[in-house]
């Protein structure tokens, strides 16, 4: 009996709920129609004005010309022997009468202004709400509310058996959608989608009721799912039919419904989103055929939130996390991110893209960027980096598709970098050893390369303007990825130089595409700072050269070439004149701060380390100098060389001041002398 109540309260309760689905239906409807005649009268009322005008522009070339004058009588004529013929009178010009409208100080010969038509809105015709639909809404409710009222008797009072009930609301379901349609035929609508909608939800109640109240032998798992399947099918084909929005809606709220009210607690992920991919895949198809666009971003919600509960319910580490079933769950994530993909493609054939569908898109893309950052935080699946980023990369590839098929999703694809980047550096801070280490670095210059050249690709492929930083930021993140691993592990592998110098090499290529060095002068600052913190590292033991001076001067020396060579490239006009310094721009100021930032690495190193041979400090700083000094020369710069004064001196009272010995002072007083000599 309890069952029995709770049925009844449930179709007491969404009655209601289902005349407000009904008003906002039929108000966006009408809204429709009212923009839709608007247009129409603005159409008819310029047409008008045309035709006016022609007709006015026609009078005036069909009015008969006047008569030439006559010619001069030669003087020679006497006066009396000259006769002037009678001329017949001008016609008169044809009357025209004035339109109604006409003002009475125009005359007829002369065009009319040009008129202004404001779009008059459509006044609701109340008289046709009032004596029409409101009472078949009134008619869909009260029949509804009668077929409740009426299970709730016979359950209180035990007047029919429950299969005879059953059949009974079958049948009413059954009878309520053929009554539609034959309604529909006979051209009055408001009560033929009434009758269509209260026959959808009646099925769907009295086939919830047999499974789960009544438990009847026939209305098993699959058959009732089958059944369900094919109200929703009806549904969807009726609202197409007879136009009529609140069965689509009606159908995909009863068929995203279906999976939860008839759940077993058994873990079936290929039947539960394979079903929900058919009703995706119905609901992108009746949108697109009647412009409903709106369906498509509640079935990607219903689609989310599906994903939601099943997640919460089955995603258990036994099943998921050991063994290869998290393919599943990626494979469901991946499918419903290329169905909605597909459903935009489609529509841009047909010449319907629709903020409502990228949205959509967007919106599923966004929520399995979420999931991988939840898969992230189980240890299990954070220890299988090529998995989880593949499946990331994979995302934001279809991201990047679809700001190709839709122009105003354009500022998506930078954003969706920045998530990208938010996972990796999650799962770097979190996870990554250096056993992960040069997995991780794959996916960072992936991601450097992706981010960076995709804006390009847009302005110059496709003819999209993608904002400035999109392609600038993106190197610079990748260096930043790489440095937590440089900063906290005592060893890292040398393959993070290669990996630093290609990433240094994207930013300058970008650079010189777009015509900006911010981004090269933040990974030159970012470099500097990897190469710093290996310098740190150095034991204090120091014999030989040690490898992080090597890569010191030899990033030094790569940037002051790519600035030199970046100031020509982009730059020519600025080595005229009084210098490129004096020009006050970055592209002059790169190759400068290429050379005399590295000397504070080595004024620190200095202070530091306790070298008691300063030869791979003072060597470097030597290196430095030269390169300032070929700076100066190519870019006619004349402070340089003093600037790489004020800088080998800082380092020389650096290195004198806290490590020089007078008992072994010949190797200093030597490179005192070298430095004085250049």
């Amino acid at each position: 009996m309890n069952e029995s109540i709770v049925l009844v309260l449930l179709l007491v309760i969404g009655a209601p709920v289902l005349v407000v689905i009904w008003l906002v239906v039929r108000a966006l409807d009408t809204r429709h129609r009212l923009e839709d005649l608007s247009s129409r009268l603005a159409r008819l009322e310029a047409n008008a004005a045309r035709l006016e005008s022609t007709a006015v522009q026609r009078v005036l070339e069909q009015r008969p010309k006047p008569a030439p004058a006559p010619p001069p009588i030669p003087k020679s004529e006497p006066v009396a022997a000259r006769v002037t013929p009678a001329r017949e009178p001008l016609a008169p010009p044809p009357y025209v009468p004035a339109a109604p409208d006409r003002p009475r100080h125009i005359r007829p010969e002369e065009p009319e202004p040009a008129r202004t038509f404001a779009k008059a809105a459509s006044p609701v015709n109340w008289e046709h709400f009032m004596g029409v639909k409101l009472f078949a809404w009134a008619g869909g409710l009260a029949l509804f509310l009668g077929v409740a009222f009426f299970v709730k008797y016979s359950f209180d009072n035990n007047l029919v058996p429950p299969e005879l009930r059953a059949a009974t609301g079958f049948l009413a379901g059954l009878g309520l959608l053929v009554g539609g349609v034959l309604m529909s035929r006979k051209n009055y609508p408001a009560l033929s989608q009434t009758l269509c909608a209260t026959g959808v939800v009646i099925l769907y109640a009295v086939t919830f009721a047999c499974h789960s109240i009544y438990h009847f032998q026939f209305f098993g798992p699959v058959p009732t799912f089958l059944f369900m399947v094919l109200v929703t099918t009806a549904a969807f084909l009726l609202a197409v039919r007879l136009n009529a929005l609140v069965i689509a809606i009606l159908g995909m709220l009863g068929g995203f419904l279906t999976p939860p009210l008839l759940s077993t607690g058994q873990d079936n992920p290929f039947g539960l989103f394979g079903y929900i991919a058919i009703l995706d895949a119905g609901l992108i198809l009746v949108a697109l055929h009647r412009r409903w666009f709106f369906l498509t971003a509640l079935g990607a919600f219903a689609t989310v939130f599906m994903q939601i509960g099943w997640a919460g319910q089955f995603f258990v580490a036994e099943k998921y996390f050991d063994g290869n079933k998290i393919f599943t769950a990626l494979a469901v994530l991946l499918g419903f991110q290329i169905l909605f993909l597909a459903g935009a493609g489609w529509a841009r054939r047909r010449q319907q893209s629709n903020g409502w569908l990228a949205g959509a898109a967007l919106g599923l893309a966004a929520a399995a960027l979420a999931f991988a950052g939840w898969f992230l935080t189980f240890e299990p699946l954070a220890h299988r980096p090529a998995l989880m980023f593949s499946f990331v990369f994979l995302i934001d590839s279809a991201i990047a598709a679809l700001v190709m098929l839709d122009n105003k999703t354009v500022p998506a694809q930078p954003v969706a970098g920045l998530a990208v980047f938010a996972l990796l550096g999650f799962w770097t801070a979190h996870t990554l050893n250096n056993e992960l280490l040069n997995t991780a670095l794959i996916f960072y210059f992936v991601f450097a390369v992706g981010h960076a050249v995709f804006p390009l690709l847009l302005q110059r492929r496709f003819g999209l303007k993608a904002p400035l930083w999109a392609g600038q930021v993106f190197p610079a993140l990748a260096l930043l990825l790489v440095l937590v691993p440089i900063f906290r592990f005592d060893e890292v592998s040398f393959i993070v130089w290669p990996f630093v110098f290609m990433v240094d090499l994207l930013a300058i290529v970008v650079a010189v595409l777009l015509g900006s060095m911010i981004c090269v002068l933040i990974v030159l600052i970012l470099t500097l700072a990897a190469t710093g913190a290996l310098i740190f590292k150095i034991p204090a033991t120091l014999t030989g050269l040690p490898v992080s001076f090597f890569l010191l001067g030899a990033f030094a020396a790569f940037f002051v070439a790519a600035g030199v060579w970046l100031v020509r490239k982009i730059k020519p006009a600025a080595l005229t004149g009084s210098g490129v310094a004096a020009s006050g721009e970055l592209t002059a100021q790169l190759p400068v701060f290429s050379a005399v930032l590295p000397f504070l690495l080595l004024i620190m190193a200095a202070v530091r380390l306790p070298l008691a041979d300063p030869s791979p400090i003072f060597g470097l700083a030597l290196l430095l100098v030269v390169l300032l000094l070929g700076v100066a020369k190519l870019l006619s710069v004349d402070l340089l060389p003093a600037a790489g004064l004020v800088c080998v001196t800082a380092v020389e009272c650096a290195w004198h001041f806290s490590r020089f010995d007078p008992a072994n002072a010949a190797v200093p007083l030597v490179w005192y002398l070298v430095f004085f000599a250049v």
